[in-house]
């Protein structure tokens, strides 16, 4: 079995990029779920923080 995990971001905190937020989540976890050579680990996740910021805090976890 293979660990892994996945990012997911919104750059705002709007209700439209909170929809989108909770969509990645899904997404990911359904995905993952369909292959059993895969277990998903943790889904790190960043809210309101523009891509273009060097600094985030669940993607430099992740990295680490």
């Amino acid at each position: 079995m293979i660990s892994v995990c996945a990012y997911c971001r919104v750059s705002t905190d709007s209700r439209d990029q909170q929809n989108s937020f909770e969509n990645q989540n899904l997404y990911f976890n359904r995905e993952f779920s369909k292959n059993p050579d895969y277990k998903l680990y943790k889904v790190y996740a960043d809210k309101g923080i523009s891509g273009t910021k060097l600094h985030r805090d669940e993607f430099d976890k992740m990295l680490f």
